[in-house]
């Protein structure tokens, strides 16, 4: 539905690296990931049934990630856990976005 999404996102360039997106939503930008090969692949969503779905997803395709519920304010990932942090249309809509995004830099 969004094709320019993967003019920016690079899914490709994620191959080989630790890749976390915050808010997976259905899933569909964390299954581009999942089919770059990178050398690890988690997700995090504010909701159940926004994990819930992935999951369902990535059950039905054959692919894997660790997916669970999370808040992009306060990532429970230790500092420097990955080499690409994404995030679409998502922390704009956090009560403290300056917040997510230096939780984002520092993991």
């Amino acid at each position: 539905m969004e094709p320019y999404v993967r003019g920016f996102a690079k899914f490709d360039q994620s191959a080989g690296k630790d890749v976390l997106e915050i808010g997976v939503g259905m899933g569909a930008d964390h299954e581009e990931f999942a089919l770059a090969c990178p050398a690890s692949l988690r997700g995090i969503d504010l909701t159940d049934k926004a994990i819930e779905h992935c999951k369902k997803r990535f059950e039905i395709l054959g692919l894997s990630s660790l997916l669970e519920l999370g808040n992009a304010e306060s990532l429970t990932f230790k500092s420097d856990s990955f080499d690409v942090v994404y995030s679409c249309g998502v922390i704009h809509h956090s009560p403290n976005t300056e917040e997510a995004v230096k939780e984002i830099y520092r993991v």
